[in-house]
């Protein structure tokens, strides 16, 4: 898919799950949009070249206003200093996880420099691999790395939009929370 493609098809995603929400009586709980600067300074960082879909969603949102399982119940999505926060620490706790993978798959390892959380909490999230764009999950406490859970992003948004429009997950302090 090509990188204008990438993008409006997250910026429509993200709109579809706004309206959706605020349909159903929530409120938004997410920061203004990440700057081109801030995009840059994380992929500084972390040292990884974001892929199109994640840089297209920071552009749509910079994480949640304060903890909130808006949307995503258990993981609101990360502003990128929580991205770059989150990777460091993975990185550090995980000492192979610059390893080169050769044979080995991601899903087969318990953290892997390349992926990129987006949402999450408490050491679990949803994170991108920069390099393959396929979404995995991360359960620190259950064995690191699952997935790929959805091919990319894009996927993995309208999967959360069809739950959305299908009238799933329930308005909780006035957030609209789903599993996911």
């Amino acid at each position: 898919m090509n990188a204008n493609l990438t993008e409006r098809n997250v910026m429509k995603l993200w709109e579809r799950l706004i309206t959706a929400t605020k349909r159903r009586g929530g409120t938004n709980a997410f920061r203004s949009p990440a700057s081109g600067e801030q995009i840059l300074a994380l992929e500084s960082a972390i040292g990884i070249e974001l892929p199109v879909s994640l840089r297209a969603f920071l552009k749509c949102q910079n994480g949640c206003i304060e903890y909130s399982d808006q949307l995503v119940v258990g993981n609101p999505f990360l502003s990128t200093d929580e991205i770059a926060s989150d990777w460091k620490t993975n990185c550090d706790v995980d000492e192979d996880s610059s390893a080169e993978l050769g044979e080995t798959q991601l899903s087969d390892m318990w953290w892997h420099e390349s992926c990129v959380p987006f949402a999450g909490s408490d050491g679990d999230c949803s994170c991108i691999d920069a390099k393959t764009g396929k979404v995995y999950s991360h359960n620190h406490g259950m064995g690191g790395l699952s997935g790929p859970n959805y091919p990319s992003l894009v996927e993995w948004l309208g999967g959360l939009a069809d739950r959305v429009d299908d009238g799933q997950g329930e308005i909780v302090d006035g957030k609209l929370c789903v599993e996911h």
